[in-house]
C-alpha cells in the first residue's frame, strides 16, 4: 500500500498465495521433464533454475508448514544451544570456539507473550518448510542427473542474499502488511 502525495493509498491487488507457495514444485517438474528429453536425445544442456520460495513473503506447501509447527516452541535459546551441542558431538564445531551470545537487540525467548512465541514458531516452521521444499527439489533434480545425464554439473544458489523481515511484517487476511524490511 502506497500513496502519493496527496493521493489515497491504493490497495495492492493480492496474489494467489496457495499457487505461489506451490511454484516450485511445478518448477521442479518442468526442469525434470526438461532433463530427460535432453538425455534421451543425448544433448548437452544447461539448466537455470530458480526457485520462488526464498524470497519474501516466504511461502511454503501446508502440509509441510504443519509438519513443522510447534517444533520451536522451545524457543531460540534452547534450541541454538541444542544445536551447538549436537554440532559439537559430530566434530562440525571446535570445542575451542563457544557459542556465541545471543544478538543484543533479540529478546530472551522467555520474556515473550505466548501469542508472540506462537506468532515466531510459526514464522520459523514456515521458514522451515521452505528449506524442506527446496531439498526435496533439488535432491529429486540431483538423483535424476545422477541416474543417467552424464557429465552434469550441479550448482545450487540463491541469488538474492536475505531479507530480514521478522515481526515487521505479517499476512493478516491473505494480504501481507509490511511495516518495515531491512536488508541485512
Amino acid at each position: 500500500h502506497e500513496a502519493r502525495k496527496g493521493q489515497e493509498p491504493k490497495k495492492v491487488r493480492p496474489y494467489n498465495l496457495e499457487y505461489r507457495a506451490l511454484i516450485d514444485g511445478d518448477l521442479t517438474t518442468k526442469a525434470m521433464d526438461f532433463m530427460t528429453r535432453h538425455a534421451k536425445a543425448r544433448k548437452p544442456f544447461f539448466l537455470y533454475l530458480a526457485h520462488n520460495a526464498p524470497h519474501f513473503p516466504l511461502m511454503a506447501p501446508r502440509e509441510l508448514i504443519a509438519k513443522h509447527k510447534g517444533r520451536y516452541m522451545a524457543g531460540w535459546d534452547k534450541l541454538r544451544e541444542e544445536r551447538y551441542r549436537r554440532q559439537l558431538k559430530m566434530g562440525i564445531v571446535d570445542p575451542k570456539w563457544p557459542l556465541s551470545p545471543r544478538a543484543a537487540d533479540t529478546p530472551a525467548w522467555d520474556s515473550l507473550p505466548l501469542a508472540e512465541r506462537q506468532r515466531y514458531d510459526h514464522m520459523m516452521a514456515v521458514y522451515a518448510a521452505m528449506i524442506e521444499a527446496i531439498d526435496r527439489s533439488v535432491g529429486t533434480l540431483v538423483n535424476l542427473a545422477a541416474g543417467g545425464i552424464e557429465r552434469n554439473a550441479v550448482r545450487f544458489g540463491h541469488p538474492s542474499g536475505t531479507l530480514r523481515v521478522g515481526a515487521e511484517a505479517s499476512l493478516v487476511n491473505g494480504e501481507w502488511t509490511v511495516n518495515k524490511a531491512i536488508m541485512s
